[in-house]
């Protein structure tokens, strides 16, 4: 029995992943209780209707299934399509198996490089957080009773991102735009599922408080959250979304490795001074690591402290 034909059994979905091959193809494999789902290719076809036949029929059986099952952790391919990679991560979360995208390992990283000052580094991420909750608190919570009062819906969006060594995690903002319309009358898995797809393949537009609070960046502010759950860290690479990987080629891949920040050097720079590619957007991420410090961590944070007070949008 071959590795995929073992995920399969041990998974208890034999039925559902040779029936979702004729549609989907995913390359499943088991290995040291890890469940990798290596990549898929599609036949011809409407893809959004042989998509959505498998994940609308069969994804609460696989939330039962990986319940069951002594997986431990999920890797994901990262060229898989956005909507699948949410489907997987939604599955994880709500079955407490945390899900990872499958990188390469990259050169240097900070925390290896330097592990005492990465560890204190960690320690002041979450100090400052506390700090900066308490301080800010009037003001999160005006802004979340302006946006109560202002639009129906949830007070916070969450979307899923790419956090240290490529572990999928939820970012936290205020909602900024109209809130997702009704998806259906399913629960669980597949009405967030829905709505999560809505949030990445729909534009809505902004709220008058919303378009505000974008303007000054204290939509951002909720992130002090994911700093303090050591999601992210205070400085760092730009956090990306899952949305962000179908425009990232394969040999950037490997700096998803790295643990984002709420702010960085990236918040400073220009907008005429954005690079055009991701060729050249990656380099500044990447040179984060090389040489990474203390001190240059906070002279980008004193480079960001007068931005909060300055227009981010025209």
């Amino acid at each position: 029995m071959d590795a995929t034909s073992s995920a399969m059994v041990i998974l208890g979905v034999k039925d559902s992943v040779s029936c979702c091959r004729q549609k989907l193809s995913y390359g499943v494999a088991w290995r040291q209780r890890k469940l990798v789902i290596t990549g898929r290719m599609q036949r011809a076809g409407d893809r959004q209707t042989r998509r959505f036949s498998w994940v609308e029929g069969d994804r609460e059986r696989l939330l039962q299934c990986l319940l069951r099952s002594s997986v431990k952790l999920v890797l994901l391919a990262p060229d898989l399509p956005a909507t699948d990679l949410q489907l997987w991560a939604e599955l994880g979360q709500r079955a407490h198996k945390p899900v990872y995208l499958r990188l390469r390992s990259t050169p240097a990283l900070p925390e290896r490089a330097r592990p005492l000052a990465w560890v204190i580094k960690g320690g002041c991420d979450r100090l400052a957080a506390c700090l900066l909750l308490a301080i800010l608190s009037p003001l999160l919570l005006t802004a979340a009773l302006l946006i109560g009062l202002a639009t129906p819906g949830t007070i916070f969006s969450r979307s899923w991102h790419i956090g240290k060594r490529g572990r999928l995690f939820k970012l936290l903002t205020f909602r900024c735009t109209e809130d997702a319309p009704a998806a259906g009358s399913g629960n669980g898995v597949g009405s967030e599922h829905v709505a999560e797809l809505d949030a990445i393949v729909l534009d809505r537009p902004l709220t008058p408080i919303g378009a505000w609070l974008c303007r000054y960046g204290i939509d951002r502010w909720p992130q002090l959250l994911n700093v303090l759950l050591g999601q992210i860290s205070l400085v760092g690479p730009q956090a990306r979304s899952l949305a962000d990987l179908a425009q990232i080629p394969p040999n950037h891949y490997p700096r998803l490795n790295i643990m984002p920040g709420m702010t960085g050097a990236w918040t400073v720079v220009k907008p005429a001074q954005m690079p055009e590619s991701w060729t050249e957007q990656g380099t500044p991420d990447l040179l984060y690591t090389a040489p990474w410090s203390l001190w240059r961590d906070l002279g980008d944070l004193m480079q960001t402290i007068p931005r909060a007070f300055q227009k981010n949008i025209p």
